[in-house]
């Protein structure tokens, strides 16, 4: 295999699952299937990666695949690959976004979270590390 270069990325999403737990009438994927990505596709896709500056978990709720969202975080920090950002889209209750945030800032990550709608005051949608 030839020497690639390094390449740097604007923005990447990976669909780490079909799986879902909603029957939302807007999906357009109809019934939710229950498919996980296997991580060689993840190794594939972050072969020849050195910076992603946005990277973003989907899904049918990727809540319900954490583990392939460790396992890439783990390449990443692996092989040195910078992340600018990261974004997890969730189609769940803000219960688990919130749960999300606490654990990725607890573990030293710059966490913003937004959710909607709101409850109190319209500020409280956005949040970087539990402040609005």
């Amino acid at each position: 295999m030839k020497n690639r270069k390094p390449v740097e990325l604007y923005s990447m999403a990976i669909e780490v699952t079909r799986r879902c737990n909603m029957a939302c009438p807007h999906c357009l994927r109809g019934e939710a299937q229950g498919i996980n990505i296997d991580t060689k596709y993840i190794d594939q896709a972050l072969e020849h990666i050195e910076f992603i500056d946005s990277l973003t978990f989907t899904g049918g709720e990727p809540t319900l695949n954490l583990d392939a969202i460790r396992y890439t975080l783990e390449v990443c920090k692996a092989r040195n690959i910078r992340v600018g950002s990261f974004y997890i889209v969730t189609n769940g209750k803000g219960s688990t976004s919130a749960m999300l945030a606490s654990v990725l800032q607890a573990a030293g990550y710059r966490v913003g979270l937004y959710t909607s709608p709101f409850i109190l005051r319209f500020n409280e949608r956005m949040q970087i590390n539990g402040l609005d």
